[in-house]
């Protein structure tokens, strides 16, 4: 436990300094050819000296499904960011089909597809794609954590088979039961059509129960299950904090390692969960499931 709370330390510390550090660039690799054309990740490699290839976290961006970008990471996290590579992780931030372009299953392929270039490619970029840590926030939690939860199940129809092994999930305020309300009953039929999560399935959840449990993590808890750490605002109302409370049971049912991180006065993607209340021990999460470099150094 010494290494892991040395480690939180200096995590802590980095977030004192993050902007004054000059991070290194990342590469832009494309991954795969869809119809819609080309998709690419983000790859940021550390500046830390260490033998062999570098243990890989999988960073999937938010935007409720329609949004946002593999290139957000820098900014929608800082700090995580900074701490993980200054603790030697090498991250890929991967850009998937949006809503806009394709339905569910679309993005949980093309987040499939990422990974497993990467353990096929994994010498060539200097990471090991053999064993991930998959993270994200918002709809990209509900991404990581869907990806994270179907790795111990195999192959289901709607993704490639897996190459590689997921070590641990984070997820930021990331929906978890598509089936849990969110306030909309009063909506009109065709505002519930038009919602994000509709647009990302292509039906309305309550229209079509199979398909929201098909894509939901919950669906996909089992013994086998990566261990889960879950960050939530009480206040959140986007998507409200019974989503992360809900995977939590779920997974301790199951006997998996899970915790959650609740924050009273927070609402959805609250700048407190990239400080130094939280940011020391999702690394520290990290590390344990997948372990870094021995001595990390800072920049």
């Amino acid at each position: 436990m010494k290494i892991f709370l040395l480690a939180g330390l200096l995590a802590a510390a980095s977030l004192q300094s993050v902007g004054a550090q000059a991070l290194p660039a990342p590469r832009e690799i494309t991954y795969k050819s869809t119809a819609t054309g080309d998709l690419q990740l983000n790859l940021h490699l550390p500046l830390v000296a260490a033998p062999g290839q570098r243990p890989l976290v999988v960073w999937v961006h938010g935007g409720s499904w329609s949004r946002g970008s593999k290139d957000d990471l820098p900014s929608s996290n800082p700090h995580l960011y900074s701490a993980l590579l200054q603790q030697g992780y090498a991250i890929a931030s991967v850009g998937y089909r949006l809503s806009g372009e394709a339905r569910f299953p679309a993005p949980v392929q093309d987040i499939n597809d990422a990974v497993n270039f990467l353990h096929d490619h994994g010498r060539e970029y200097g990471v090991d794609g053999s064993a991930v840590v998959m993270a994200g926030r918002s709809a990209g939690g509900h991404l990581a954590s869907l990806v994270g939860l179907i790795n111990g199940h195999g192959t289901p129809l709607f993704a490639m088979p897996a190459l590689y092994k997921v070590k641990g999930i984070v997820s930021f305020f990331g929906p978890a039961d598509l089936l849990i309300s969110e306030g909309k009953r009063s909506m009109s039929q065709e505002r519930l059509a038009r919602s994000p999560t509709a647009r990302m399935l292509g039906d309305v959840p309550a229209d079509n129960p199979a398909l929201a449990r098909q894509a939901s993590p919950i669906t996909y808890v089992s013994r086998q299950s990566a261990p889960t750490l879950l960050l939530h605002g009480r206040k959140d109302v986007q998507v409200p904090l019974a989503h992360s409370i809900a995977l939590q049971q779920a997974l301790k049912a199951q006997g998996v390692e899970t915790d959650l991180r609740i924050e009273d006065d927070a609402a959805h993607s609250a700048k407190v969960f990239d400080s130094a209340a939280h940011v020391p021990a999702v690394v520290e999460f990290v590390q344990r499931h997948l372990p870094g470099p021995t001595q990390p150094q800072p920049y």
